[in-house]
């Protein structure tokens, strides 16, 4: 396997930057403008944006629309099928079904001026 090229990128903007302290939870999800230098940054994966989970014995579909950050998502307990007494914990993930997104992790260093 080849070594890729080494490579520095700085990106600019006009917009009114904040400062990391600034930074809060309502801003989860959105563009904001924060100077600074990435430390480290982790892999490219895949996360479930929309988690389909089916019924293993009845077949019914649960939709769940996972929200932003690093939550851990867990398969619905019971089935909410009402004809049917299907029990606890007969929902599978559907992989197929779902939608996903690219999620990477950067640290960020205050910038030191």
């Amino acid at each position: 396997m080849e070594e890729s090229p080494r490579f520095q990128i700085q990106v600019t903007s006009d917009e009114n930057a904040l400062t990391i302290r600034e930074l809060s939870s309502t801003m989860i999800g959105k563009i904001v403008c924060v100077p600074g230098i990435i430390t480290a940054t982790s892999k490219s994966t895949i996360r479930a944006r929309k988690a389909v989970f089916q019924c293993g014995k009845c077949g019914i579909n649960k939709i769940i629309d996972v929200p932003y950050g690093l939550s851990k998502l867990s398969p619905p307990g019971l089935c909410e099928n009402p004809t049917t007494r299907c029990g606890l914990g007969t929902y599978r993930f559907d992989s197929d079904q779902s939608e996903y997104v690219d999620q990477q992790t950067m640290k960020l260093q205050e910038a030191p001026e």
